[in-house]
């Protein structure tokens, strides 16, 4: 999630930063966003400078989407024309505009459809895509131009596509762009403030192989994509790579391999660097989870997974990496020695404060609980909050507002809760 984007991955939290100014992260008490009804699945959420919000999430296989202004209590939701929805993602854009963008099918077969919300009300449906597609990213500069990017696959005719569109919630998404031909199953989109962008993609992890790290980059909100650009050759276990960039036009890939976490910067001018350790002291056993979001100057944090000696537990840490700097800081615990982190997002803003969340499965109650909690970075410190989440369904995004985290509970997952938090 990165730059002003926000991205879908099994878990249920969402969590978005804001640049409001406060000392640290003092966090309201929970507010629901639902609750009665049946399960809650796949809940995202965006939000811009103004304090608008807005969340989603499917219910019964249709898109619900609830925006609110500051912290006052969630509206109704408005159920939009879907069915069978599989993933769906938001952004908020400077005038409260809200775009919303999600899977609709079989996870075969699925359609990739959208909708806004601008003058007070939201457009007709419309398609994106009609072919196979998955692996859905969104992300928004600071103008409110939109980015959308996925990938599409077709068995019968043995094809791949990665493709994205751009546009705005008033005019909707141009054509899309063909990025590539490549048969990949994991994509990563960034942007930054003034519309540039990098799509990277890459395998999940292949046991007795590798995969390189391939993006395709755009200048500014109407430039024209990259042909796809190597950053990094296929080595032992290399997979799921993240990208992050900054105003500046800095940016870095992170990707784990078989001896840890990996990083690759690139200079403003577009030319990718050496690949390299995150952790060169190789000190540790890694679990493969990592992320990496960048702030305005190019300061970068990493988080990625550590096993302990029985490899049982697997707690979560972050390094930082100075824009003009050659070594990463010492690494910062996340999470306890203790936790299970099993799936991870994170969020920077342009003051270079973060926002990251988890998934723990080592916390429990009557053997059904899950644990989820996030941790802050304000002013050089990190503080951290555990939140009670049901059912395992996690998503994080970034805006320029405050800091929500949304997370289902309840039996059966039919409570979508939230709390918010001021940074800096």
């Amino acid at each position: 999630m990165k730059g002003f984007s926000l991205r879908m991955i099994p878990v249920s939290a969402v969590l978005l930063l804001g640049s409001t100014v406060s000392a640290a992260a003092t966090w309201s008490a929970p507010a629901t966003v639902t609750s009665g009804g049946s399960q809650v699945l796949a809940p995202s959420v965006a939000a811009n400078a103004a304090g608008r919000t807005a969340s989603g999430w499917v219910s019964n296989g249709q898109l619900l989407v609830s925006i609110r202004d500051g912290v006052a209590n969630w509206p109704a939701a408005t159920a939009l024309p879907s069915a069978s929805v599989l993933a769906n993602t938001l952004a908020v854009a400077p005038d409260g505009d809200v775009v919303a963008v999600w899977l609709e099918g079989t996870s075969v077969n699925a359609v990739l459809k959208t909708a806004a919300y601008t003058g007070g009300g939201w457009t007709p449906v419309s398609t994106l895509s009609a072919g196979a597609a998955r692996n859905l990213d969104l992300a928004m500069d600071a103008a409110g131009n939109v980015t959308a990017a996925w990938m599409e696959s077709s068995a019968a005719t043995n094809t791949c596509a990665i493709r994205a569109a751009s546009g705005t919630a008033a005019s909707g998404f141009a054509a899309p762009a063909l990025l590539s031909t490549d048969c990949r199953n994991v994509l990563d989109l960034t942007v930054n403030s003034r519309g540039d962008a990098i799509v990277a993609w890459s395998n999940r992890l292949v046991i007795y192989g590798g995969s390189p790290v391939i993006v395709s980059q755009r200048s500014g909100a109407a430039g024209a994509w990259s042909l796809p650009v190597i950053v990094a050759g296929a080595t032992y276990r290399s997979n799921s790579a993240h990208v992050a960039l900054a105003d500046n036009g800095r940016a870095i890939a992170v990707w784990s391999d078989a001896y840890g976490p990996q990083f690759a910067r690139r200079t403003a001018n577009g030319t990718w660097g050496v690949p390299a350790a995150v952790d060169p002291s190789g000190s540790a056993s890694y679990t493969g989870l990592t992320d990496v979001v960048m702030d305005a100057t190019g300061n970068a944090t990493a988080v990625f997974g550590i096993f302990d000696m029985t490899f049982t537990a697997k707690q979560l840490v972050a390094r930082r990496l100075g824009s003009g700097a050659v070594a990463w800081a010492r690494k910062t615990p996340l999470t306890s020695v203790t936790s299970v982190v099993e799936q991870v997002r994170m969020a920077a803003n342009s003051n270079g404060s973060i926002v990251v969340g988890w998934f723990d499965s080592n916390v429990k109650a009557n053997g059904v609980l899950y644990g989820a909690g996030v941790s802050t970075y304000e002013n050089g410190v990190w503080s951290r909050r555990a939140l009670a989440a049901g059912n395992p369904s996690f998503a994080a995004g970034i805006a320029n507002g405050n800091t929500t985290a949304i997370w289902t509970s309840g039996n059966g997952a039919t409570t979508l809760q939230s709390v918010t938090a001021n940074v800096p």
